[in-house]
C-alpha cells in the first residue's frame, strides 16, 4: 500500500488507489470526495458511479434516466444538482 494516504480514507479505498496507481491504471471509479482528491493528487483519472452510468446511458447500454431514478430509492448519496448535470448533458448529446 501506498505510505501516507489520508487516514479520512477507508481501508479499502487506500488499497484501491494503492493498486491503482502500481498498475498505472487508465481510470479508478470512486465516489467519495475525499478519496477522489486523493487518487487524483496521485495522478489517476477518476470518476464516480454517476459517471459510470452516464456512459454506459450514451452507449446505449442502459437506460440512464431510468438507472438514475431507481438509483435515487436507495442510499447512494449524490446532490440534486450533480444529478441533474448528467441529465440535462444526457439529454443534449442525446438530441
Amino acid at each position: 500500500m501506498l505510505p501516507n494516504l489520508s487516514s479520512k480514507l477507508g481501508i479499502g479505498e487506500q488499497e484501491a488507489i494503492s493498486l491503482a496507481v502500481q498498475l498505472n491504471a487508465a481510470l479508478i471509479i470512486l465516489d467519495d470526495m475525499d478519496a477522489r482528491q486523493v487518487a487524483i493528487a496521485h495522478g489517476l483519472n477518476v470518476t464516480g458511479l454517476l459517471g459510470v452510468l452516464y456512459r454506459a446511458g450514451t452507449q446505449d447500454i442502459i437506460d440512464f434516466p431510468n438507472a438514475i431514478s431507481r438509483l435515487q430509492l436507495t442510499t447512494f448519496r449524490a446532490s440534486s444538482n450533480l444529478i441533474q448535470s448528467f441529465l440535462e448533458r444526457y439529454y443534449q448529446e442525446r438530441g
